[in-house]
């Protein structure tokens, strides 16, 4: 038992360093501890007569695969019922290991893990996720997938699966336990009745109100819209910016409800919105109704966009697409992109910060 003690804080103490240690950083510690169990403890003293180490094996042997740190040791101890059974001395042998969790904030997580690929990067892409971590739920092999010259760095990434590429700082680890919905137990807002119906604006400056949008909303030919703060709901119908459109929001939500309910946004137009600073759908920036929407709809950013907002965007069951050349910038005290998939293309550049700028009162914010 002394000597699995000594194993088991070797084991612990590797796993216990923070997530940019490598594996030699991670062995010296795992060393250390087992040594100073070792010493600390005068019964396991190689001085005393019951206890030695065998075969001349003055220490242990630690591994590190991944983020796994094991370890064992053997030693042999006086045999106290050797007047009836056995040989003087014994030989004892101890097992340890111990697997690091996830031990940093996940602000970007592809869901699915059942796509051949729940985050997949192609051409190139810039993808920095501050201050958190990563996280592919896709099964397969190429759960986390990369073509061209993409570049995705963060804390941590990690993936169900399996992953294909190269551009990743750190590496991606593999086996990774899949993360739940974390948003699946927050209900929808009421999308009865319809407020306004096929709403569209175009070459002019609008304010609007918050409520149901049927057919939802067409911002287009250079449109400047205000928000004022409330609930959105874009029913059977996408929000739907182009042509150097505009769209400016405080302390709003808009929800997604219905088979063609979604945001496309594209033709160099710019985005910029906050979510609730209280209430049920506090931090909650874009929120689509699950099992709602289709195989074939995505939330997209295509063509040169500007989009900012500060926020959660969640969508379970949509493919979130950020392409040609957007400039996306993402802030959440919590998990800020969770989407069915998440798809980069072209040479976008995706920043998602886990930072809490506006103090917003979410359990676990920082």
């Amino acid at each position: 038992t002394q000597l699995q003690a000594a194993l088991d804080a070797g084991a612990l103490a590797g796993t216990a360093l923070g997530a940019s240690a490598n594996d030699a950083q991670r062995l010296k510690a795992a060393y250390a501890a087992f040594e100073q169990n070792f010493n600390g403890t005068a019964s396991m003293s190689q001085g005393q007569s019951d206890y030695a180490i065998a075969d001349g094996s003055d220490k242990p042997k630690f591994i590190v695969t991944s983020w796994a740190v094991s370890g064992e040791a053997t030693a042999t101890i006086d045999n106290p019922f050797s007047f009836i059974v056995g040989d003087k001395k014994l030989k004892v042998s101890g097992l340890a290991a111990a697997v690091k969790m996830e031990s940093e904030p996940i602000c970007i997580l592809g869901l699915n893990p059942n796509h051949k690929e729940t985050i997949d990067m192609t051409g190139q892409p810039v993808v920095t996720a501050k201050n958190c971590a990563v996280q592919a739920n896709s099964r397969n092999g190429s759960g986390m997938n990369q073509k061209g010259k993409p570049k995705l760095t963060a804390k941590i990434i990690g993936t169900t699966g399996g992953y294909t590429g190269s551009g990743y700082s750190p590496s991606p680890i593999t086996g990774t336990i899949p993360v739940a919905d974390p948003y699946a137990d927050l209900p929808f807002p009421d999308t009865d009745p319809c407020d306004y119906h096929n709403t569209s604006f175009s070459g002019e400056t609008a304010t609007i109100s918050p409520g149901v949008y049927c057919g939802g909303l067409r911002i287009k030919a250079g449109a400047q819209v205000i928000m004022e703060p409330g609930i959105y709901v874009m029913k059977d119908g996408p929000l739907w910016m182009n042509s150097t459109s505009t769209l400016y929001g405080r302390e709003v939500m808009v929800g997604f409800s219905g088979p063609d309910a979604t945001l496309y946004m594209e033709g160099s137009s710019a985005l910029d919105l906050t979510s609730p600073a209280s209430g049920t759908y506090v931090n909650m920036q874009f929120m689509q109704e699950p099992k709602t929407g289709g195989d074939d709809l995505y939330f997209s950013v295509i063509g040169n966009n500007k989009f900012s907002i500060d926020g959660a965007l969640y969508a379970p069951t949509l493919d979130v697409w950020f392409g040609g050349g957007s400039v996306v910038n993402i802030s959440s005290p919590g998990y800020a992109l969770v989407a069915d998939k998440i798809w980069t293309q072209d040479q976008t550049t995706i920043t998602v910060s886990y930072e809490n700028k506006r103090n917003l009162a979410i359990a676990g914010a920082v």
